[in-house]
């Protein structure tokens, strides 16, 4: 019997994950630019680059670990703008019905929203995740206290499942803002970008907004409770990060929030 690989990645996965990257850098280079008299753009929109590919496959490892772990997989996809958002849409589509249109990029509207608030307000929220059980893995697996919805898709994965794997992959901003203030003496001018960049896409993202299905709202809707957690350890670790400059302190606090937060996880009213 073939073993099943643990992470795994599609094309379609990858193309949206380089688009994802490509937008981010885009955003934050433009804006450390600006606010950087004397800057080289070229040079600093590689280091974005490099910046956001790091903290997006590191991610992208944890969660497809984490739901592998609990019988599912998870796939990175970009969000659109779809005929639920506006009202003629049929009338839009008609003309475009013959091609495989999923609607309008979040990607061209975060750009174009840059644009219109002359680069004042970035707008991270532009991916989310999809996920597929993986059966044989799940059957006999069941926790007892795990509620599932026979008339959702993919069912039999229960919310506590699926809120366990995105409560993780918020927490690993806490983590990453943690290795970024470590190797901080060589990242120069750019450390503070780096933290404001995990601080401010963390948290927008977690933002439970229903058009676009985010990350925050997939949360939100299958365990507000953890949805709170993640917001007070995201919020905690990273200020602890801009505040506190002794490492230890940084590791303790760091550690504990987390530990607590993980914690309520193993009761089962939490879900």
């Amino acid at each position: 019997m073939k073993k099943d690989k643990v992470i795994e990645f599609d094309k379609e996965e990858l193309k949206d994950a380089l688009i994802v990257v490509l937008t981010l850098t885009t955003l934050f280079s433009m804006t450390f630019h600006s606010f950087t008299p004397g800057s080289n753009f070229v040079v600093s929109f590689g280091i974005f680059f490099f910046f956001f590919a790091v903290m997006t496959y590191l991610k992208l490892l944890l969660v497809k670990w984490v739901s592998f772990k609990n019988a599912f997989r998870i796939y990175l996809k970009q969000l659109y703008v779809d005929r639920y958002w506006v009202k003629p849409w049929d009338k839009f589509s008609y003309h475009v019905k013959s091609k495989k249109f999923k609607g309008i990029p979040m990607s061209i509207l975060s750009l174009f929203l840059y644009v219109m608030t002359l680069g004042f307000f970035i707008f991270p929220i532009i991916s989310n995740f999809r996920y597929e059980r993986i059966s044989h893995r799940l059957l006999g697996d069941r926790r007892k206290f795990e509620n599932i919805n026979p008339t959702m898709q993919n069912w039999d994965i229960s919310d506590y499942r699926l809120s366990l794997t995105f409560f993780v992959g918020f927490i690993f901003y806490i983590f990453f803002g943690l290795v970024i203030s470590i190797i901080s003496p060589i990242l120069g001018e750019f450390y503070w970008w780096f933290l404001f960049a995990i601080f401010w896409v963390a948290i927008l993202n977690l933002i439970p907004l229903p058009l676009p299905l985010t990350e925050g709202f997939n949360l939100w809707i299958r365990s507000s409770k953890l949805w709170w957690a993640a917001l007070v350890a995201i919020i905690t670790g990273l200020v602890t990060l801009l505040i506190f400059k002794n490492l230890i302190i940084i590791v303790l606090i760091i550690v504990l929030v987390v530990l607590l937060t993980m914690l309520r996880i193993l009761w089962k009213e939490w879900v």
